[in-house]
């Protein structure tokens, strides 16, 4: 299949569409030069008989008059090339000023001697009577102007288009250069050079915007790049530790024999390494078809009161485990959100185990469940170490854990706030952190009202 470039349709559509706007123009121009040319000859016919046939009406009112020889001298005075033929009401022809010319009695336009003549004819009533007048003048020269004016469109008009072709081929190479620097720009960056951009010419037009779509488009991939390898790394270390758990445990306990009471705890830990694992996988999954959207999320809505109670009360052995107390309190008002249940019931459980996880011995995790006219807030409140003002930015990434959890004996691989902000972002909510170091941290979700 033939391809052709975007400059060659250009100049083939431009080189077309001029050219029929020339054929379309000359054919106008040389339609109404003739109609003009046309009826200036048939208006001087219709003049020249009227005044004919007042003429015989006053010289037939004259006594003796010899109206031949007085229409010899009418017709001498006539324009040159104008023939006159006068007959009477019994068809006798008076007067003919060119007897060879040949009168034609049904046609407006004859040649003779190869000269082209209109011809005009009329029955005028003198003295009660209908006399016949024709009257025939040479249009020669009108004919000869359209024939030079033809030829001169004929001429004129392939000249003009190829001409215009040669230009707009030139305009639209020239117009297209940037897109063609664009495309080189382009094409010269990979996934080793994310980083670099395209120029922007600051022309205002569709190039400045087509070269900012395109530097947007390369932020996006660079990011996305940086997030994948940054995901990729973290997640291999991840997993790097409780497979080499349990590689070294299995490696051990088949070194040299060893009591069944050996063998179980070596089986419990490799059972316990490979359900973290599992928890692991499980969340990257989820977070991995979060990210692209490939998660059904049909929508209903809820009663966020009833569901962060039962949560509340889920949450209460492993708050016992840890002595610290759960307390939800909720307004008057019952508060219905419009959601996916299970992600919503994810979402809460992260954030709850979060707080459960980072609180002081003895202390208290506040659950705070607010109503407004367009929104539903759920506040989870802990008493922990707080979260660093340098860490605020960073605490929703994935594989992200802060200074206190790195130096305290928490159990996770730090996927849960991660995944708590992906499914508040597919549930149309809100999810920020207020923190101050040494005074706990506050999770706000603020949730979409369903009234």
């Amino acid at each position: 299949m033939s391809r052709r470039s975007i400059h060659f349709r250009l100049t083939a559509w431009y080189s077309f569409t001029l050219a029929l706007g020339q054929i379309l123009f000359a054919v106008a121009i040389w339609a109404s030069m003739r109609h003009l040319l046309l009826g200036d000859a048939r208006r001087l016919l219709a003049d020249q008989l009227a005044g004919s046939a007042s003429f015989v009406q006053s010289e037939l009112h004259e006594p003796n008059v010899e109206l031949e020889k007085e229409l010899t001298e009418f017709a001498a005075a006539l324009h040159r090339g104008t023939y006159l033929r006068v007959t009477n009401d019994r068809g006798n022809v008076i007067f003919d000023s060119n007897p060879k010319f040949p009168w034609s009695l049904d046609g407006s336009h004859v040649s003779w001697n190869r000269t082209p003549y209109m011809m005009l004819q009329e029955q005028r009533p003198i003295a009660g009577k209908l006399w016949s007048f024709a009257v025939s003048t040479s249009i020669a020269e009108a004919e000869t102007l359209l024939r030079r004016l033809r030829i001169l469109l004929l001429v004129l008009i392939p000249f003009a288009v190829l001409t215009a072709s040669i230009g707009g081929r030139w305009l639209s190479r020239r117009a297209l250069r940037p897109v063609d620097e664009l495309t080189a720009a382009a094409r010269s960056i990979s996934a080793v050079n994310l980083s670099e951009r395209l120029a922007v010419p600051e022309t205002g037009d569709e190039l400045e915007r087509l070269a900012e779509t395109w530097n947007s488009m390369l932020a996006r991939l660079e990011a996305s790049l940086k997030r994948l390898s940054r995901f990729t790394a973290d997640a291999s270390h991840e997993l790097r530790t409780p497979l080499a758990v349990i590689r070294t445990t299995a490696e051990l306990a088949a070194r040299r024999p060893r009591s069944a009471e050996a063998y179980r705890d070596a089986l419990d830990q490799v059972a316990a390494e490979s359900e973290r694992m599992t928890r692991l996988l499980d969340d990257l999954l989820l977070l991995a078809r979060v990210d692209a959207e490939a998660v059904d999320m049909p929508k209903s809505a809820l009663n966020l009161a009833a569901l962060v109670k039962d949560l509340c009360s889920q949450l209460t052995f492993l708050a016992d485990a840890k002595q610290v107390q759960i307390a939800f309190n909720a307004s008057a008002a019952t508060p219905l959100v419009l959601g996916n249940e299970a992600a919503i019931r994810r979402l809460i459980l992260a954030l709850l185990d979060n707080a459960v996880k980072y609180s002081r011995q003895g202390g208290t995790v506040r659950v705070v469940l607010q109503t407004t006219a367009e929104q539903v807030i759920l506040e989870v409140i802990d008493n922990g170490p707080g979260i660093e003002e340098s860490e605020m930015a960073f605490i929703f990434e994935r594989f992200y854990r802060g200074a206190h959890s790195q130096n305290s004996a928490q159990e996770g691989a730090g996927l849960g706030l991660s995944l708590a902000a992906g499914l508040a972002e597919r549930n149309s909510a809100q999810i920020e952190v207020v923190s101050q170091p040494g005074e706990g941290a506050t999770f706000r979700v603020l949730f979409p009202s369903a009234a």
